[in-house]
């Protein structure tokens, strides 16, 4: 169902596993979008509300702030259930990007770090389980994204050593594993990090649910970048040592069976720019040279979009709209980046640090990627 749904529905944050973000319904166009009218309406909880619906046979799903749960009647607008979540003394509501239904069940992050798999028809709770401590500082500001049997998600803070991805068993609520997204002594890229011990690094906030390639059996993953800039402004002269600071700003591929990585690309090193890699991963299975390959397309807050092989991470290409001033090359064959003269990433100009995202859409039919950057 997730990797063919019916046209009738939206059943991941991005509708599909490869994040397309797009809907194949023909029934509304430009020559009748003036016609429509409001059929009914309901009220979100006041907050942010940032979660896309979830619509499948008939019933629309909406995860609104406060960490309320809804199922509705999609053609008439009436409430069918209600899961309203009651949170710790001292959790404050966060925001969510997103839930997932498989099979059978609705799986939910919440503001204090579990997950909660519901019975989509009725809204029971199945199961309740931690993914991460929030008394540590760890929240889940992303979504899930459910393959394989695998509950995944990324989790969001600024917390010593950084965050994670985790996957839960999809049945019993079980961790089946986790992936540090920043670097570890004595792994690899762990000498990335300018020389700071593990305790000092930060970042790698997985604030934007996965995708998934059945073809691959690969789950990619985004961190953004560093919380604390000034440790990697300067870089140490340690031989060996670097201040790429893995994996910030990073596509992560990972085997949703074991947690494995497969591969991994860093768009921009040395992530102390808040110019967050972090958005969706997109599929795409493009004509290059007579030949259809599968890609990873992506961007990040510098409108910067990178083509990746999905298979391998291999470095393909890139198309910069030209609305950054910090990237003055980029390398035609391994896709490395060079800046230009070094500014403080905290200064007004020439950075550009502010609240860009990306939201993009892909129609397989025409060919056409649109891109809202804003």
């Amino acid at each position: 169902m997730l990797e063919r749904p019916s046209p009738d529905d939206w059943l991941l944050w991005r509708r599909t596993y490869d994040a397309y973000g797009f809907s194949p319904l023909e029934q509304i166009n430009d020559s009748n979008v003036d016609d429509l009218r409001v059929a009914w309406s309901w009220s979100l909880p006041p907050g942010p509300n940032e979660s896309t619906p979830i619509v499948h046979d008939g019933v629309l799903f909406i995860h609104g702030y406060g960490d309320e749960v809804q199922a509705l009647d999609a053609e008439t607008g009436d409430l069918l259930w209600q899961y309203s979540r009651r949170l710790p003394r001292g959790t404050a509501p966060s925001v969510k990007r997103g839930m997932s239904l498989y099979g059978e069940r609705l799986y939910v992050p919440t503001s204090d770090a579990h997950i909660v798999a519901l019975e989509a028809r009725t809204g029971r709770v199945v199961w309740d389980k931690p993914a991460a401590d929030r008394e540590e500082g760890y929240r889940m500001t992303g979504g899930t994204l459910v393959a394989r049997g695998k509950v995944m998600v990324g989790t969001t803070g600024r917390v010593g050593g950084g965050n994670y991805i985790v996957a839960l068993d999809a049945e019993t609520g079980d961790v089946a594993w986790r992936f540090a997204t920043i670097a570890q002594p004595n792994a690899p890229g762990g000498n990335s990090w300018n020389g700071l011990p593990v305790e000092e690094r930060n970042g790698g906030s997985v604030w934007i649910p996965g995708s998934y390639d059945p073809v691959n059996n690969l789950a990619f993953f985004a961190p953004g970048n560093t919380y604390d800039t000034g440790p990697l402004r300067d870089p140490v002269s340690t031989p060996g040592v670097t201040s790429d600071a893995l994996y910030l700003d990073t596509t992560l591929a990972l085997n949703p069976d074991t947690g494995e990585l497969v591969w991994h690309f860093q768009h921009q090193a040395n992530g102390q720019w808040d110019l967050d890699w972090a958005f969706e991963r997109q599929i795409v299975d493009l004509t290059l040279d007579g030949e259809v390959k599968r890609l990873v397309v992506t961007t990040g807050k510098q409108a910067i979009f990178d083509f990746l092989d999905a298979a391998t991470g291999a470095y393909v290409s890139s198309i910069d709209l030209g609305l950054q001033n910090l990237v003055t090359a980029i390398d035609p064959v391994t896709g490395a980046r060079t800046d230009g003269a070094r500014p403080w990433p905290w200064a007004a100009q020439p950075v550009r640090a502010d609240g860009s995202e990306y939201t993009g859409a892909y129609d397989v039919d025409v060919d056409v990627l649109r891109a809202f950057h804003r």
